[in-house]
C-alpha cells in the first residue's frame, strides 16, 4: 500500500505548496482590489434612461433605430 516514500505524490502535482500560496495571495489581492473599486463607484443614477411603456412606444423605438 504505502510505503512512506513522498516522492511520488510529490511529482503529480506541478506546483509547490509556497507556489500555490503565492498563487492564492495573487487572486486574493486582485478580488481585494475589485471589491474596493466597486466599494469606491458612485451611485448610478437611471433617471435618464426611459423605457418603452408599450408596444406602440417599441415599434415608435424599432422605427427611428432602423433609420439610423
Amino acid at each position: 500500500m504505502c510505503n512512506g516514500n513522498l516522492n511520488g505524490l510529490k511529482s503529480k502535482y506541478p506546483l509547490t505548496a509556497w507556489e500555490v500560496t503565492i498563487a492564492i495571495g495573487v487572486v486574493a489581492a486582485f478580488a481585494i482590489g475589485l471589491w474596493g473599486v466597486y466599494l469606491t463607484m458612485p451611485a448610478s443614477d437611471y433617471s435618464f434612461l426611459k423605457l418603452p411603456r408599450n408596444l406602440e412606444d417599441l415599434q415608435i423605438l424599432r422605427y427611428l433605430l432602423c433609420l439610423q
